[in-house]
């Protein structure tokens, strides 16, 4: 029996799409109209997809978007557009037509994420580019949020003392976490690119990290990242353990990952919260034994809860790790500017 695919109900969008080719070609969220589509792109062929007609469709747009920055760029720019794309599509009310599109909807989507600080403008430039591809494609006569201010980018203007930096190292005892912060200290590059050097992009002659052009930021001019002598002294030895793939890798000889890297922030940044708050006193003997082995202990956590106000033993935030920092977070809040302290002292 021959088999065909059928169009089929995507919830995240609120629309009906058909998989043809390896790509979901958007039908739009009315379901006479979506198979009366699917109708006449059946009859062109079923091996191969026909171009996308978003003609109407916001999230059609988004979609042939998708699917033009999925062959064209560069993964990472793809994993960008997509991150802002998608949360942009959820907040809209189901899918509505180009004309009933308003910048409002894009300032209503920005105020609902108040906590980011320096990502509102990527936003606001990662939805104007892909109506702008679709005019630029003829796919729509008009970009109907073309007149939405940017918001101003944002600086980060907290900078690591050498004193900071000393206490940050003090707290990490392996050496592949080290040399990693290390050269990053030295030679003030990037995050993406502490995890993407290799050995084929060392230089010793020249002492420094020599990036070619399709792997450099913005693809436009070769990226050199000029290196210190204990930056170059670190990437020698790592080149010779290490002549293929990623030069900074982890004790179980792996490449770190974003999220790795992430997880042992978060847990550098609580031990440093935990060493400054202890240095000034403001932990009572009861809270230091919850910090045993990292966990609470079962046997003092009563003993707790009535040492401290109520608000110490429960609540926290789900972002740490650990029982332990969670009543630490919740010692702090009732700690007026303590918590100023645990947010930013230490970390950038």
């Amino acid at each position: 029996m021959t088999k065909f695919p059928k169009p089929f109900f995507r919830t995240a969008r609120q629309a009906w799409h058909v998989q043809l080719g390896g790509r979901q070609i958007h039908l739009g969220p009315d379901r006479d109209a979506a198979f009366r589509r699917y109708h006449e792109i059946m009859g062109w062929s079923t091996t191969e997809a026909p171009p996308s007609s978003p003609t109407g469709s916001t999230l059609g747009v988004m979609d042939a978007f998708f699917d033009w920055c999925q062959k064209h760029k560069a993964p990472r720019t793809y994993q960008w557009y997509r991150r802002y794309l998608e949360s942009s599509g959820r907040s809209l009310p189901g899918d509505p037509v180009l004309a009933e599109l308003r910048p409002f909807h894009v300032q209503r989507w920005l105020d609902a994420h108040p906590d980011w600080k320096t990502g509102k403008r990527g936003a606001v430039i990662a939805v104007q580019r892909a109506f702008n591809w679709a005019v630029r494609m003829g796919l729509i006569d008009a970009n109907p949020i073309r007149s939405i201010e940017k918001p101003k980018a944002g600086r980060r203007d907290r900078v690591i003392t050498f004193d900071e930096y000393a206490a940050i190292l003090a707290q990490v005892r392996d050496d592949p976490f080290r040399e990693l912060l290390m050269t990053c200290w030295e030679t003030g590059c990037r995050p993406q690119e502490i995890l993407a050097v290799e050995a084929r992009h060392f230089d010793p002659g020249n002492g420094s990290w020599s990036f070619p052009v399709e792997e450099s930021k913005g693809k436009k001019h070769r990226r050199i990242v000029y290196l210190s002598d204990v930056a170059l002294d670190i990437s020698t030895r790592r080149a010779a353990a290490w002549p293929e793939g990623p030069l900074f890798r982890n004790t179980d000889g792996l490449a770190w990952t974003p999220f790795a890297l992430n997880c042992r922030f978060g847990r550098l940044r609580i031990a440093l919260g935990r060493r400054t708050i202890e240095a000034l006193g403001l932990v009572p003997p009861a809270l230091k034994r919850l910090t045993r082995a990292g966990r609470l202990d079962p046997h003092v956590k009563s003993s707790a809860a009535t040492t401290w106000p109520s608000s110490i033993a429960v609540g926290g935030s789900s972002r740490r790790p650990s029982n332990t920092a969670r009543v630490i977070r919740s010692t702090l809040s009732v700690i007026p500017g303590a918590l100023t302290l645990w947010n930013g002292v230490w970390m950038p």
